[in-house]
């Protein structure tokens, strides 16, 4: 139940980020929220790093779409570094954001949108397990992602970078989805989840496999900016 009161205080952090009336508060509550739900994140990384037990499997909207979402031990792993950083971040921005921004009058709602809508979407792309899903919350990454590289808007060369940043971060998204949907083609039966895309890469043949590798390949050096796709 950890893993879901953790999930719903970051949709709350977004959710809240948009409708709080008074602007100046906004970046804090969506800040503060993000803290309580990465110390929540952290005590399960750790719970699940220091005892042999199973992996956290949750399955969100089952019976409707289901998502599923698992926190195993190399999930555990990264969870607690996103965790531990999202903290430091999350206490640093409450007065950068003020000093930086609000005294200076600027707005700041989309921030406090974006900013636990970016955390949220890299969190659930650590514990998906359906490349259908990853598509989805990998487009989130990117959408939020930029709305934050762009949140200094008035300045020519910041909406310059944002659009080279929106572009490199879509050719990114499709070399995803073609990757996916060719695994989700080749599977029998076709799934989406990555217990069967992973069967399937064990048993097709080089071709298709080097092929596939170079476009995953080059779709996460975009995302992360690895030289020369930088």
């Amino acid at each position: 139940m950890l893993l879901e009161y953790s999930l719903i205080i970051l949709l709350l952090a977004v959710i809240l980020g948009g409708v709080i009336p008074d602007e100046r508060y906004t970046h804090v509550v969506s800040s503060v929220l993000v803290v309580a739900a990465s110390i929540i994140l952290s005590y399960i990384s750790i719970k699940e790093l220091l005892y042999l037990s199973e992996p956290i499997c949750i399955r969100m909207l089952s019976g409707l779409i289901e998502i599923p979402l698992i926190i195993d031990k190399l999930t555990a792993i990264f969870i607690l570094i996103f965790s531990s950083v999202y903290i430091l971040v999350s206490v640093y921005s409450i007065g950068y954001i003020h000093y930086e921004y609000i005294a200076r009058g600027y707005k700041v709602r989309l921030y406090s949108i974006a900013y636990p809508s970016f955390l949220t979407s890299m969190l659930l792309i650590m514990m998906v397990r359906s490349g259908l899903w990853l598509v989805v919350f990998w487009e989130f990454m990117s959408l939020s992602s930029y709305l934050l590289v762009v949140h200094e808007h008035w300045r020519e060369e910041v909406r310059r970078a944002g659009l080279i940043y929106f572009i490199m971060s879509h050719i990114s998204a499709v070399l995803l989805l073609i990757f996916v949907i060719w695994l989700f083609s080749l599977s029998i039966p076709h799934s989406f989840l990555y217990s069967s895309f992973k069967t399937t890469l064990a048993s097709i043949n080089l071709e298709y496999l080097i092929a596939l590798s170079v476009i995953f390949i080059i779709a996460m050096g975009i995302k992360s900016g690895v030289v020369p796709l930088h």
